[in-house]
């Protein structure tokens, strides 16, 4: 089983699409703020939650229900904004924003957060702009050539870009991080 967190109105098809609001695409309406989760244990094989960690209040308890859930070696594919995006942090229903670090330190290693590691990290990038947005027309084609350079300019050096050039460029959109569970 495969469940798409979060989903609003952008379903994944062939997963279950679980949303606390109701909208056509959504399979199952569920306040995820309620846990545990109906979910069994070790029960679900891939986890999407796209722009949706953030809105809650105890992502710590997110995680950990999403880690109850998942398979051992199940996927948790997170998306979230990045703290240096203007859109981010102007959000009032943002509890918080995330770096590039964030996840891969937090449920890749044993910390004061999770004592044990919990997923291990199998790909993580940062993204200036995802194109999931709403821009069309011919804004939208100039970002396509420059999302592919920013980008591109971003994976040299993550840190560079994270801590001296992001305001020259308006910023990150988002942070994928996907991760196995152990």
């Amino acid at each position: 089983m495969i469940l798409n967190l979060c989903s609003g109105d952008y379903p994944i098809p062939g997963a279950v699409n679980v949303d606390f609001m109701t909208f056509r695409e959504v399979d199952y309406v569920y306040d995820l703020t309620k846990m545990p989760w109906p979910w069994k244990n070790n029960s679900i094989d891939k986890i999407y939650m796209t722009y949706g960690l953030e809105h809650f209040e105890n992502h710590i308890a997110v995680l950990n229900e999403c880690h109850r859930i998942l398979k051992p070696g199940g996927i948790l594919e997170i998306i979230v904004p990045h703290s240096s995006s203007p859109v981010a942090i102007g959000c009032l229903g943002h509890y918080r924003t995330y770096s590039y670090d964030t996840l891969n330190y937090f449920l890749s290693n044993p910390n004061y957060l999770f004592p044990q590691k919990m997923f291990e990290t199998v790909y993580r990038e940062l993204r200036w702009w995802s194109g999931r947005n709403e821009t069309k027309g011919p804004v939208r084609l100039l970002l396509i050539p420059l999302n592919f350079i920013i980008n591109k300019l971003i994976k040299l050096s993550t840190k560079a870009f994270e801590n001296c050039w992001h305001g020259y460029v308006g910023g990150c959109r988002d942070v994928l991080w996907i991760g196995r569970k152990v």
